[in-house]
């Protein structure tokens, strides 16, 4: 599996909208639109329309003369900016890591982060922290990218997007205990996100505890119930069966894997592991020309996929043609 810190799941469109803008109605609208494009990952034309609600919104106040005393703490639920141009220039640097732009993203963070501590007014949003943490991991810089997200941490322990970011940076380092314990925070102080989920359960995974894994794939069909967005695509409900059923195959409960896979493959036929799994608990049943079948679908998707990458709805480490470890 490859993390990529990517606009993405609970922390993508929805994360980069930090609260209602009170600004004139040309800047309101302009801030609509490019809400608009954000949810159809056309984060080009929402940079556009930020840009343009920019320079129609007057500059920050400056901070008042003559303060004195300690900077004031952050305010609890991610210390938000508390003028509207902060916070426009918070969505932008949103849409800069929706688009992969890193190296800006990066920029931006840190010139917001550098202006906060010149200005007097205490310390950065959290949120600047955790962004400049995805636009680190985005570059592959793991180590400082970890560091930010303990630092935004530090500010709001209660910032889902830092907890995210630091489990894909323990991801990328291979540190399967830390990621999985990271990934369950995020899981349970929160809606269902698809991305934790899968880093948590590829977690356990690595670690041959398959009965978490069967029972995490059990809590995500829950609570994935009637959600709306990523988690309730046909995809990532096949991954999660897909999940189920190499957890059971693995505790030796072929009957139960085959049905996981037979779900799996309903809601995404052109699942590669779910045609190979659901082939190996019907050979383990002694079902030879349905496992031959399955095999059979299983050749043929892969040489598809090999021709045209990503042609499953739903491209994940349930998906990928890696090796098993049994």
């Amino acid at each position: 599996m490859q993390v990529r810190a990517e606009a993405d799941g609970a922390y993508g469109v929805g994360a980069w909208k930090v609260g209602r803008v009170r600004s004139s109605p040309a800047v309101a609208e302009r801030v609509r639109e490019a809400d608009r494009f954000s949810r159809a990952k056309d984060f080009e034309a929402s940079l556009r329309n930020l840009d343009a609600a920019l320079a129609a919104s007057p500059a920050s106040p400056p901070p008042p003369s003559g303060r004195t005393g300690a900077p004031s703490p952050p305010s609890p639920g991610g210390a938000l900016p508390s003028d509207p141009r902060s916070c426009l220039l918070l969505r932008r640097a949103g849409a800069l890591l929706g688009g992969g732009k890193w190296e800006a993203a990066k920029v931006a963070c840190e010139a917001a982060i550098e202006e906060a501590a010149e200005g007097g007014n205490g310390p950065a949003s959290p949120k600047w922290h955790a962004y400049l943490a995805a636009a680190h991991l985005g570059l592959g810089e793991v180590g400082l990218a970890k560091a930010r997200c303990l630092e935004a941490l530090s500010l709001d322990g209660s910032l889902r997007s830092a907890r995210y970011w630091l489990a894909c940076c323990w991801f990328k380092e291979e540190d399967w205990r830390r990621c999985g314990e990271e990934a369950g925070r995020v899981l349970r102080e929160g809606p269902f996100h698809w991305r934790a989920w899968e880093m948590r359960c590829e977690s356990r995974r690595r670690m041959g505890q398959w009965r978490g894994v069967e029972r995490d794939c059990q809590a995500a069909l829950k609570r994935r119930e009637g959600q709306e967005g990523e988690a309730g695509q046909g995809g990532v409900v096949s991954s999660i069966w897909c999940a189920r059923a190499e957890a059971l195959l693995n505790l030796g409960q072929a009957k139960d894997a085959e049905f996981s896979g037979t779900e799996a493959i309903f809601f995404d036929p052109s699942s590669l592991m779910a045609h190979q799994i659901r082939g190996e608990a019907r050979y383990q049943l002694r079902k030879y020309k349905l496992a031959v079948a399955d095999f059979s679908e299983y050749g043929r998707l892969d040489r598809i996929r090999r021709e045209v990458p990503f042609a499953s709805p739903c491209y994940s480490i349930w998906n990928s043609n890696r090796s098993r470890s049994w």
